[in-house]
């Protein structure tokens, strides 16, 4: 219907050839972290999230996130849209998305020691959110992880670690 939104994400080209076959009635906001979107929507220019609802735009810093990592962009951004959809106001936004609390043990800073950051991920008990994990690291890093081994075989990650 013309009065739903669909939020989505414009850099998924399995999300794009699945639209490509449909004919949504709904009002189109796509995010993205790889090209500017005009319209509605999300993108990320540089180091800055820009929201646009309804030619009424909010303006984000990535570094004022608590969230860090490109997939809480993502995230980040989505909620965004959706927030200024249903006529959240841009302040209420900024502040959740930057005093946002994380559950414990996801990703969860522990100290920094020498320049080397401490980090708690010991809820990524699968290659997905190992993943995740890996990929938002920016520099040195101890990363403390744990869980119960499933039989997942994370080879596939190597790349994205520096052993030393």
């Amino acid at each position: 219907m013309k009065e739903d939104s669909f939020i989505y994400c414009e850099d998924d080209p399995i999300i794009l050839k699945e639209l490509s076959k449909r004919n949504l009635k709904s009002c189109y906001y796509p995010i993205s972290i790889q090209k500017e979107i005009t319209g509605n929507g999300a993108f990320l220019r540089k180091n800055e999230i820009i929201i646009n609802t309804n030619s009424n735009n909010l303006i984000m810093n990535i570094e004022t996130l608590a969230l860090q990592g490109k997939h809480n962009i993502y995230n980040s951004m989505a909620a965004s849209v959706a927030s200024r959809i249903l006529g959240i106001r841009k302040d209420i936004i900024k502040n959740s998305l930057s005093d946002f609390q994380n559950i414990g043990h996801r990703l969860e800073y522990v100290a920094n020691v020498h320049g080397v950051e401490f980090i708690n991920d010991s809820k990524a008990t699968n290659v997905n959110s190992t993943w995740y994990a890996l990929e938002c690291m920016t520099k040195p890093t101890i990363w403390i992880v744990g869980g119960q081994d499933k039989g997942n075989d994370y080879t596939s990650l190597k790349y994205l670690v520096n052993l030393k």
